[in-house]
């Protein structure tokens, strides 16, 4: 399955779901992002998308740590190379679905979030953001906000 999102991505970043294709059950579901990151700080080396997807057809979807929701998902990445302090690519993020990863999908929900973040040259990550909490190479006055959305098995 390609789902297909939107992510313009420059010193603010917008981010939307596009089209989703069908798929046959199970197969890999591949997350299509088009990135547009510049004047990037040059501390950082690495940026890296992260797509989860959860579903009530995943085992464990309704477990619990604590007493609080911690529903089971499965995700895939892909982390880029930051040259002359710009991404401007497409990342294509697999999350594997193996055979025995779904429980009865066919017509079931599945949500799903992508979010971006970034490495330093000492290996540290960090979501980007706005406030002060954030490491100063990973803040941006419109940080990337997290994709998410819905598609049906």
């Amino acid at each position: 399955m390609y789902v297909r999102t939107l992510a313009a991505l420059a010193t603010s970043v917008l981010l939307a779901p596009s089209l989703a294709v069908g798929q046959t059950i199970p197969g890999d579901v591949t997350f299509e992002v088009p990135i547009n990151l510049t004047r990037l700080d040059p501390a950082i080396t690495r940026v890296r998308v992260v797509c989860v997807i959860y579903s009530t057809a995943i085992p464990g979807h309704d477990r619990r740590i604590r007493g609080a929701p911690a529903p089971a998902g499965l995700a895939g990445n892909l982390e880029i190379p930051v040259s002359s302090g710009r991404v401007v690519t497409t990342a294509n993020v697999v999350v594997r679905i193996s055979p025995t990863a779904l429980k009865d999908p066919a017509g079931k929900s599945a949500n799903y979030e992508c979010s971006i973040g970034a490495a330093l040259r000492s290996g540290d990550w960090w979501w980007f953001g706005n406030d002060q909490q954030v490491p100063a190479p990973f803040r941006m006055a419109s940080p990337p906000q997290s994709l998410t959305g819905t598609f049906m098995w």
